[in-house]
């Protein structure tokens, strides 16, 4: 896949504090821009017909017991989801929620 213009905009801040409710507001009615929340992404990814349930397979117990998620599978899921956005023409990343240490991770892999 070619490495055309990327840009990654990170909204953080406390537990219910509008993250997603403005990365939705920043993306409405651009087509280029994807907002992605990790959580909900993960919340979803529990489904067994979301297509990114397979990355989370390995951590289910995990996950159903409530427990945090290896950052290697949000990055899995997180890759998985923006990759999908770039084939579908996406540009921009509006990611809300995402901590340090993954930011770090996901910097060193040059994405």
């Amino acid at each position: 896949m070619g490495r055309g213009h990327r840009s990654f905009i990170f909204i953080n801040g406390p537990y219910c504090s509008g993250k997603d409710t403005q990365a939705l507001r920043l993306a409405a009615g651009r087509s280029t821009v994807m907002a992605i929340s990790p959580g909900g992404l993960l919340r979803e990814a529990k489904k067994s017909d979301n297509p990114y349930h397979l990355h989370l397979e390995p951590y289910q117990k995990i996950v159903q017991e409530g427990g945090l998620v290896p950052a290697r599978a949000i990055m899995d899921v997180m890759s998985a989801v923006i990759d999908d956005g770039l084939r579908e023409g996406k540009d921009t990343f509006i990611i809300t929620g995402f901590t340090m240490p993954l930011i770090r991770q996901l910097m060193a892999e040059g994405r």
